[in-house]
């Protein structure tokens, strides 16, 4: 997610971005594909290693550089091993979820142990398991040790996504580049940026400057669930900017991205905010374990019990996006709360299809449900953000 003072670096991160577009975009226009992705990869891993050093500065951990080199040298060889370990599970026919589940091994043990924060490590972690996931099961032709690196370490996503899959990136590379000014994407850029400065640091402000330390005891819930709002609404703008400004930026030279977000303030329930919300993260983890797992289920339970065994997996799966985004109890409660909460609009879909209550079917379609579901949704996404950000310490005297 985002803070109030994320990439806030200073004019030199901005400049180093500006230099590593511009370079790739020449390169790209005047050079062969070969020297391209040389000069890519040269770029993508002084970015990489300039902006971990920057998260350094950003949290205070300067001191502790000496650490970082370790566990800068030790994270290299990781990414390298499992470039060769998905070659080795395809060669010799291991189960391929050994290489798609071993990268979060990868994510939990830097966190766990790891002093210091590697930039991008929680998207690097999902681009090493889709492409696996991808090699096994969608038989893309396995990349070139440069292209690999590319795909994990691509700097305009590598902080907040978009999560793109190996076979769109790769893809971007086969398409002649088109010279031409695009007012749209300019456009895009600049509203992205404004949402990112003005919008997202002013709900920023709100959601986690204004009341300091919070508690239910001191403030009450109507407040809480302001402030969480607020939250929400600092994580959207700036967010949604992000990405608006990388997606632009990136069809300058040539590579088309995801699109991650769908308007999600207009959500009705919670599972229709997961799919305005994050989409190609949510994308990944639907294609890659959620349906092999309710599948699954099914298969071995005969067919029955579906509704349950979905839940199931859905309360699997959110546990897995709370771990993801942090090891902090926090984030495992923020991921049941969203769990609780696509459950709940499956079981209340099929409650509402009954015959008993079919007298009140116009009124589910009606303009006023669709306001009540609106204003519910953003309860409860207030709520749950209060979670992520403030954890337990909300119910502290």
């Amino acid at each position: 997610m985002v803070s109030d003072d994320f990439l806030s670096f200073d004019w030199n991160s901005i400049l180093i971005f500006v230099f590593y577009i511009t370079s790739l975009f020449f390169t790209r226009i005047y050079a062969n594909q070969n020297v391209f992705r040389f000069v890519f990869s040269v770029l993508n891993i002084g970015a990489f290693f300039y902006f971990t050093n920057a998260t350094l500065f950003l949290f205070g951990q300067f001191g502790r550089l000496t650490d970082f080199s370790k566990y800068f040298i030790l994270f290299v060889l990781q990414i390298t091993i499992f470039f060769h370990a998905i070659s080795l599970v395809q060669k010799f026919r291991f189960n391929p979820y050994i290489s798609i589940l071993l990268p979060f091994i990868l994510l939990f043990s830097i966190r766990w142990s790891s002093p210091v924060s590697i930039f991008g490590i929680s998207f690097i972690v999902i681009r090493i398991s889709y492409l696996a996931f991808e090699v096994h099961y969608r038989e893309e032709k396995f990349p070139s040790f440069i292209d690999y690196i590319n795909y994990l370490l691509y700097l305009p996503t590598l902080s907040l996504g978009p999560i793109e899959k190996y076979s769109s990136f790769r893809s971007s590379f086969s398409r002649e580049i088109q010279i031409n000014f695009n007012y749209f994407e300019l456009e895009r850029f600049i509203l992205g940026l404004l949402k990112f400065i003005v919008l997202g640091s002013l709900a920023a402000r709100i959601g986690f400057g204004f009341l300091g330390e919070i508690s239910i005891v001191e403030y009450g819930i109507p407040i809480l669930l302001v402030t969480g709002l607020f939250s929400y609404l600092s994580v959207y703008f700036q967010f949604s900017g992000f990405c608006d400004m990388m997606i632009s930026s990136s069809r300058l030279i040539g590579i088309s991205l995801t699109e991650n977000f769908n308007n999600p303030l207009v959500s009705r329930n919670p599972q229709d905010h997961w799919r305005r919300w994050h989409i190609s993260l949510m994308e990944y983890f639907r294609e890659v374990f959620y349906y092999p797992l309710a599948i699954r289920l099914a298969q071995m339970s005969g067919g029955r019990h579906v509704t349950v065994l979905s839940i199931l997996s859905i309360f699997i799966i959110f546990t897995l996006i709370g771990l993801w985004h942090g090891l902090g109890a926090q984030y495992l409660v923020f991921g049941w709360i969203h769990a609780a909460g696509v459950s709940w609009v499956i079981i209340f879909d099929k409650f509402k299809d009954r015959k008993e209550l079919k007298a009140l079917k116009s009124f589910f379609h009606s303009s006023v449900w669709s306001f009540v579901s609106w204003l519910l949704t953003l309860v409860f996404l207030s709520f749950s953000y209060i979670f992520y950000f403030y954890g337990f310490s909300i119910f502290a005297k």
